[in-house]
């Protein structure tokens, strides 16, 4: 085996791990490279006039998520691959997040309260930015307190 294929193979090894951990834990994808901010979905804001009136029938109905003006929004979803428990992953601020067990998502019971035009698109989410503290570390991360998957788009 030539010494640049030893290399080669060496570096993907050990930038493999580094690929894993790094989208694991969030960090920035170049999905969106060139977009401007507030215009790509999981952006805070994200079309979130546009669905301002059916978001409050279903997220802000019987005070399901306390999320401020533009938490609500637009964003894309793929099937887990963070372990998510509700087995979805979501974008938020242009970083792949695991749907928590503890989201809102509304059921077949809810069915009657979703305004149809919420169908147009992926997903939407509730979700704002909070500081957790670990030890001396203060870390941001995201709550994502709602969130609505549209399958049949898939």
């Amino acid at each position: 085996m030539s010494r640049i294929s030893r290399r080669g193979i060496l570096a993907t090894a050990l930038c493999a791990p580094a690929l894993i951990l790094t989208t694991r834990f969030g960090v920035s994808e170049p999905m969106f490279a060139g977009v401007p901010e507030g215009l790509a979905p999981g952006d805070f804001g994200y079309k979130h006039e546009m669905y301002h009136e059916s978001y409050q029938k279903v997220f802000g109905a019987l005070g399901r998520c306390s999320c401020g003006t533009g938490d609500c929004r637009v964003t894309n979803w793929r099937e887990t691959q963070l372990g998510s428990e509700k087995g979805f992953d979501v974008i938020v601020k242009r970083q792949w997040w695991p749907l928590p067990g503890n989201v809102w998502m509304p059921g077949a019971n809810d069915s009657h309260v979703i305004p149809v035009e919420l169908y147009n698109e992926w997903a939407h989410i509730c979700a704002y930015e909070t500081t957790v503290f670990n030890q001396s570390l203060g870390l941001k991360t995201q709550v994502i307190a709602c969130a609505m998957i549209n399958k049949k788009q898939a």
